[in-house]
């Protein structure tokens, strides 16, 4: 009888390796590397009074240090720091160094960036070589999602930029209004057209 307690205890034991060895890399290919450990929600820390940065499962992996902080768009996070707001990739490393009076996320990897009473188009072209485009400077400028283009400023007249930063239209219009369908209505003093861009 002691024997056969033995002997059962032996195979449920063996059983119960089986199971773990088995059941151990499944539950271990459930959590998807790309997720784990990379940054993506800003935190406030007000113990340090500083922006920090978690993972998708709440652990800090960025270190509160920044002054403000957004969460991440993609690989890239807007910063602020000594007052001024830069970018930094998933690594915490600078793509853009904070030399800008604010930043705005726009689309993909565009932002509008603001120095001084200037406006620019920033859009980081490689993030791993921190290599950014920097449009001209603008008074003004803001992105419109339907088209898919920037409104811009100068002065009293408007143009138009595309989603790249090239210019499409001058800035030589009294106004320009979207009106849907990649439609355009441009008017420069009583004189009044119609701009379709073609995709």
């Amino acid at each position: 009888m002691r024997n056969m307690f033995i002997l059962r205890m032996a195979q449920l034991s063996l059983l119960l390796a089986f199971v773990l060895a088995v059941s151990t890399p499944c539950f271990a290919t459930t959590i998807t590397p790309s997720v784990a450990g990379k940054p993506q929600t800003a935190f406030f820390s007000y113990k340090k009074q500083k922006w920090g940065f978690k993972d998708s499962y709440g652990d800090v992996v960025i270190k509160p240090k920044y002054e403000y902080a957004e969460s991440y768009n993609g690989d890239l996070a807007i910063v602020k720091s000594r007052k001024q707001f830069g970018i930094i990739d998933q690594y915490g490393y600078y793509v853009v160094t904070p030399k800008y009076d604010s930043i705005q996320y726009a689309r993909d990897k565009s932002f509008i960036v603001t120095l001084g009473k200037k406006y620019a188009l920033l859009h980081v072209r490689d993030i791993k070589m921190a290599q950014v485009y920097l449009s001209s400077r603008y008074d003004g400028i803001s992105y419109e999602e339907e088209p898919d283009m920037y409104l811009i400023t100068q002065g009293k007249h408007q143009g138009l930029l595309a989603s790249d930063g090239g210019e499409l239209l001058s800035s030589i219009y009294d106004n320009i209004s979207f009106l849907g369908n990649s439609m355009i209505l441009v008017n420069s003093g009583q004189k009044y057209g119609l701009y379709h861009r073609q995709h």
